[in-house]
């Protein structure tokens, strides 16, 4: 054999090799995979937890803006004159509309 027939035997041999490790070390890292699984889908579910937590605090504080968007149109209904009302009605119902569209898309999402 020539040495460049030796060399290029030689890289595939180690080539083999190196492929052989890498797939024993894929296999003995498999006998903790049941382990390490459980652990993957607790950190999941505590996460889970985390976000319906968030979702329930985000959806509190929707609901409380928009009661207080109603209060406070409530409330300048009674004090204002029905012409004072109509021009404040006009800049608060775009907003109240966005709120309300707002936690009817989250009330969707989190369903």
């Amino acid at each position: 054999m020539d040495p460049l027939s030796i060399t290029a035997s030689v890289l595939t041999i180690l080539q083999v090799t190196r492929a052989s490790w890498r797939g024993i070390d894929v296999l003995l890292s498999l006998r903790d995979a049941p382990q390490q699984l459980q652990q993957l889908l607790n950190e999941a579910e505590a996460l889970r937890g985390e976000l319906l937590a968030s979702f329930h605090t985000l959806h509190q504080y929707l609901t409380l803006k928009i009661a207080l968007l109603f209060e406070t149109q409530s409330s300048l209904r009674r004090r204002s004159t029905p012409d004072e009302y109509e021009r404040i009605k006009v800049s608060i119902t775009p907003a109240l509309q966005a709120v309300k569209g707002h936690v009817l898309e989250f009330e969707q999402f989190v369903q």
